[in-house]
């Protein structure tokens, strides 16, 4: 599981996530069992959608409400510095360099 996807479930957790959205249970769920992929939210989304046709606008507030989560960690995460280092990468790479 990619390192980031890992830490996006823990800020979820931390920060007081809905412990009720249909996509983080799935995920709970897939982690339990042993799944390899069970951070795939792509996938989570898929298997909830699957499971839970008749409930098609809970499963996109949850969805919605997984986005906003996520844009937030993304905001913590990559801050000043991260930005600053991309793009001096960036301009080191740029063509006839």
């Amino acid at each position: 599981m990619p390192p980031l996807l890992s830490h996006s479930i823990i800020f979820l957790k931390m920060s007081n996530f809905n412990e009720e959205n249909l996509l983080l249970e799935k995920m709970e769920g897939l982690k339990d069992d042993g799944a390899a992929n069970w951070s795939d939210f792509k996938s989570a989304l898929e298997i909830v959608y699957d499971e839970r046709t008749s409930c098609v606008e809970r499963l996109e507030e949850d969805l919605n409400e997984i986005q906003i989560q996520f844009s937030k960690f993304l905001n913590f995460v990559v801050n000043d510095h991260v930005l600053e280092s991309i793009n001096k990468l960036a301009g080191d790479n740029q063509c006839g360099s």
